[in-house]
């Protein structure tokens, strides 16, 4: 016999309240025992680096092709910015120079006798050449009237009469010649022969500084104050601005480590925080430092199966650290 519809129903509510009562709510088993503590995270983070020129180092190439003639800076020395590093060679830049000088001293040279005009003592002697070529013309003029009146009594030759007038004429030409040369000195410079000797030596300064500039090319100067780190070309070398660096340039007075922090643990760094720098190459004794630079990007780690964010940490001293040395460093977290 089939039994009763409420004796079956009453069955099935009692079955699930058994099985409410055997199995623990999941809040319940997710919620921590009473009395046990969290695990501590670590009091800073670790991270590995190596250790550069303080701001960076750079690479420098040769701003010109050319060959490698010296090297002109000292290995580690600082120098100020500015100063030269390489020179290549210049044989051919160097005489264009010397000959645009020389050519510029001739341009000003001729600028100024243009400018102050005739000097005294070149008035004095256009005067007495002057002086000079009016007696000789008085005298012609004497001597072919005298040979005219000879002529006329039959006493001369008709060739000499001839001879005196020629030279006459001819030494009052040159007595005009001298007279006019003479005003011409004491009247001064033209206003054109100025214009000209003025333009005459814009372009000597203009060629000049052409002859510089190109000279300067074969030269490359520090960008900043600080020092060569490594040499990568040697002289006799060729070089072009193309072809890669030829040399390491950094500010090596103070140094810094670049380190890779985890992306897990980069949010427990802040700019600021203490930090200290071993390197097993300098016998693992801890140099102080700082955060004083944190990446805004992640990077992939090679592999990619996780990323990292660089932070620099800036040493407050040096100890026995050199730029390339791989070092590790233990920043303060924050909490």
């Amino acid at each position: 016999m089939t039994p009763p519809r409420h004796a079956l129903a009453a069955l099935a509510l009692a079955a699930a309240c058994n099985q409410a009562a055997a199995t623990p709510d999941r809040a319940e088993v997710a919620a921590p025992r009473a009395g046990v503590p969290r695990p501590a995270r670590p009091e800073s983070v670790v991270a590995n680096g190596q250790v550069e020129a303080f701001g960076r180092e750079v690479e420098l190439s040769a701003p010109a092709p050319g060959v490698i003639a010296r090297l002109v800076a000292s290995l580690g020395t600082t120098v100020p910015a500015g100063a030269p590093l390489v020179e290549l060679v210049s044989d051919v830049e160097r005489a264009d120079v010397a000959e645009a000088e020389a050519a510029l001293r001739e341009a000003e040279a001729l600028y100024l006798r243009a400018r102050r005009g005739a000097r005294p003592e070149e008035r004095e002697a256009a005067d007495a050449s002057a002086s000079a070529a009016r007696a000789r013309s008085m005298r012609s003029q004497d001597e072919r009237a005298r040979l005219d009146r000879l002529a006329g009594a039959g006493a001369a030759a008709e060739a000499d009469r001839a001879r005196a007038a020629w030279a006459a004429e001819a030494d009052l030409a040159a007595a005009r010649q001298a007279a006019a040369e003479g005003a011409l000195v004491r009247l001064g410079p033209r206003a054109e022969d100025l214009t000209a000797a003025a333009a005459r030596r814009d372009v000597a300064l203009a060629r000049l500084a052409r002859a510089r500039a190109a000279l300067a090319r074969l030269t490359l100067h520090a960008p900043t104050e600080g020092a060569v780190l490594r040499w990568l070309r040697r002289p006799g070398e060729r070089v072009a601005p193309d072809e890669g660096p030829a040399l390491v340039f950094g500010d090596a007075r103070r140094l810094q480590v670049r380190v890779a922090v985890d992306e897990r643990e980069v949010a427990r760094v802040r700019v600021g925080a203490a930090a200290s720098v071993t390197a097993d190459a300098a016998d693992g004794a801890g140099v102080p430092a700082r955060v004083v630079e944190r990446g805004l990007v992640a990077l992939p780690r090679p592999g990619g199966e996780s990323r990292f964010v660089d932070v620099v940490v800036a040493l407050d001293g040096r100890g026995a650290l050199v730029p390339g040395m791989r070092a590790v460093a233990r920043i303060e977290a924050a909490p």
